[in-house]
């Protein structure tokens, strides 16, 4: 009977000599997200629901707009609540980024895990005896 190896030698064999590179930069990108989700969940905890709604109705470009925009209004809960929405859109904007960083250093692990093991069954000639016995079962069909 085979054993079946744990999730940290098969993280080891998939990304091969980045491994601990590779799993410290998830452990790290996994703590900033939840901080970033901390202050996003902190930040709607203040915001007031139905001014929210009537801004992102109303005026979207005064959270979404990259220049901020003079606020017409001067009552103190609409310009807090403006400000705190361009806050958790531009920590979900952070968010979306370090996402991504988290997948181009997946991909790039992977890749160099894959260069490796090619480069060794090269070496070991594997590469060799799978090229001549998947050849032979193609002369064996008639194929070749």
């Amino acid at each position: 009977m085979t054993s079946v190896p744990d999730d940290d030698s098969l993280k080891a064999a998939l990304y091969g000599t980045v491994h601990i590179e590779t799993i410290q930069a998830f452990e790290t990108i996994d703590r900033m997200l939840k901080d970033y989700k901390e202050q996003i969940q902190a930040a709607m905890a203040e915001i007031e629901p139905k001014i929210a709604y009537c801004i992102l109705c109303v005026r979207p470009e005064t959270v979404y707009a990259k220049e901020p925009k003079s606020l017409e209004y001067q009552d103190p809960e609409y310009i807090r609540t403006v400000e705190l929405l361009q806050y958790v859109e531009k920590i979900s904007i952070a968010m979306d980024m370090i996402t991504e960083w988290r997948d181009s250093i997946d991909v790039r692990g992977r890749k160099i895990g894959n260069a490796e093991r090619s480069v060794r069954a090269n070496l070991s000639g594997i590469v060799d005896a799978d090229y001549k016995i998947s050849i032979n079962r193609f002369r064996k069909e008639g194929v070749a």
